[in-house]
């Protein structure tokens, strides 16, 4: 296997917007993106195998302590393989030397920001979509 993450650069947003259009969520865009790559402020991530873009991460610092994570995106086909665990890792590192003390994320995912020791916290009833928005949270 030849994957390996690292950070998303503006030549990245078409191709990490591909994999997001299959969340069907409004807030999914290429400004979106953009905006996560460029901010100094903000952590993209993106794990690719042979040139291929196969998973990204974005998130943004709220405050001086906190971050949000707005997606962790795994391309079907590499679902199920360790790829949103290794970004999670990665993501935690860079976080903490930022000075993030705790992240905030949004998601129908509730299973998965479990696994990685996030909290229900709220929720938002059928919002941008079909299914409950879980508001989690945990310490880092």
């Amino acid at each position: 296997m030849t994957a390996k993450i690292q950070p998303a650069i503006i030549e990245d947003v078409e191709e990490i917007y591909s994999i997001l259009k299959g969340f069907n969520r409004p807030a999914y865009t290429k400004d979106l993106i953009t905006d996560l790559i460029n901010n100094k402020d903000s952590i993209c991530l993106k794990i690719t195998d042979n040139g291929k873009i196969i998973a990204s991460l974005g998130a943004r610092a709220e405050g001086r302590d906190a971050f949000w994570i707005y997606f962790v995106a795994v391309r079907i086909e590499y679902r199920r393989k360790g790829y949103a665990r290794q970004l999670m890792e990665k993501f935690f590192e860079e976080a903490k030397n930022k000075g993030a003390k705790r992240v905030a994320v949004d998601t129908p995912e509730k299973e998965l920001f479990e696994r990685f020791g996030f909290m229900e916290v709220g929720r938002l009833p059928k919002w941008q979509g079909e299914r409950d928005q879980i508001i989690m949270f945990r310490e880092i």
